[in-house]
């Protein structure tokens, strides 16, 4: 969906009923997360840009966009972890740094009784019908390329070792965090021949 889109759906459908952040495992754990102040300002605001200046907002900085918020609490079918990760992705750009101001966390009172089943949750996405499907066979896929992002969530992007008509062997490392950098070193999940080493490394088995 279109950010002008999910703008406008916020704006008309938001009934700020907060569902979205009682049942948030950050805010549940005691961190100033708060979705449902987000989606207002969001819904508020006329440019994305001009509310990343709030304090509220930048709370989205410590989102794990598990999705509980938007696949689960929201009654109007919003995106709330949409919104956060294009936030995210706003203060990333703009090279921004969370400043945590809670010197300890201390889970809310009513956490125990706000977990989400993972049953129930199976149902409202669809997928009941495979909750209690037992598997009695393993069968081992062997894919005919791989693609494997050289930025693993919201570390440093790793810098190939490896360029284009290499052979690797797995488990070699073919990418490498920056010295200095909060990142991860990557390693080849296969053997093969990299065909690409620009924002993923692509392997041909």
């Amino acid at each position: 969906m279109p950010i002008d889109q999910m703008l406008r759906q916020a704006k008309a459908a938001c009934v700020q009923c907060s569902y979205c952040t009682e049942l948030c495992s950050r805010h549940m754990l005691g961190h100033s997360l708060q979705p449902h102040k987000i989606m207002r300002k969001f819904a508020m605001g006329t440019d994305v840009d001009e509310i990343l200046e709030d304090e509220d907002v930048k709370q989205v900085l410590i989102c794990s966009e598990c999705g509980i918020c938007e696949e689960y609490a929201c009654p109007m079918g919003l995106q709330p972890r949409r919104i956060n990760s294009l936030l995210k992705a706003l203060y990333k750009k703009e090279a921004f740094r969370y400043n945590r101001k809670e010197t300890e966390h201390k889970a809310n009172a009513m956490r125990q009784y706000r977990k989400v089943s993972s049953e129930r949750l199976a149902a409202r996405l669809g997928l009941y019908q495979y909750y209690h499907l037992e598997i009695d066979k393993l069968i081992e896929l062997r894919p005919k390329t791989v693609a494997i992002p050289i930025q693993q969530h919201i570390g440093a992007p790793s810098r190939p070792v490896v360029k284009a008509g290499d052979a690797v062997c797995q488990d070699q490392l073919i990418a490498e965090c920056p010295d200095g950098s909060l990142g991860a070193n990557i390693h080849a999940s296969v053997a093969g021949t990299v065909l690409e080493t620009e924002e993923r490394i692509i392997l041909k088995g």
